[in-house]
């Protein structure tokens, strides 16, 4: 009996691994500069901005095109953008971001898009953020915030997950998904986010 549980827990280490990678795969940017691991029954687009936008369910051009705040989700759809902010990248003349600790950033970021839906903007939407956090995952450290945006009676959820990759280079990624699907795809959004490797062309 003993030597039979002892060949079924060697049988299971070895075959597990395999099936295991299998769950995930990696994506490339079409310049080659930027790459990431997913699930494999999930869905990535490079948008013209050259963003990745990652979703559990298949993504229609007009969601593609869309920003992270107008999305029509279903209940259990999650749509995660994620944005490598390289300043060297950047058209001439467009605002440098500052570089800085990942609860800078997302600080940053949490009042752009304040300023974005301000009524100094046009907007009528009210803006609730809720105690950011700092999350480690895979020995990289997150600034998590979550905003809520209600309009017209229609509130949209949005986390906001920033990280740096080197002294000039960050993550900016955008999350959006209802309150149960923020609350259960966020740990599958940060280890995704965990896994961007970036090489700029010398």
């Amino acid at each position: 009996m003993l030597k039979r549980l002892i060949l079924l827990l060697l049988c299971t280490l070895l075959f597990a691994s395999p099936i295991l990678a299998q769950e995930d795969q990696q994506f490339t940017s079409e310049d080659g500069q930027v790459t990431f691991t997913y699930p494999s029954d999930w869905f990535v687009v490079e948008d013209e901005q050259g963003d990745f936008i990652v979703s559990n369910a298949e993504l229609t051009e007009e969601q593609i095109a869309s920003g992270v705040f107008d999305q029509e989700l279903d209940e259990d759809q999650i749509f995660l953008v994620i944005s490598v902010y390289d300043p060297q990248r950047q058209p001439e003349g467009q605002f440098v971001v500052p570089n800085g600790p990942p609860l800078f950033l997302l600080g940053f970021y949490s009042g752009l898009f304040s300023f974005i839906f301000s009524p100094g903007f046009g907007s009528a939407a009210i803006v609730t953020f809720e105690e950011p956090e700092l999350v480690t995952v895979n020995d990289i450290e997150f600034a998590v915030g979550r905003l809520s945006i209600t309009e017209a009676g229609e509130t949209s959820y949005v986390a906001i997950i920033t990280s740096l990759l080197d002294d000039n280079v960050h993550l900016a990624t955008s999350l959006a998904g209802s309150v149960d699907s923020l609350d259960n795809f966020l740990e599958t959004a940060l280890e995704i986010v965990s896994t961007v490797e970036y090489s700029p062309q010398e």
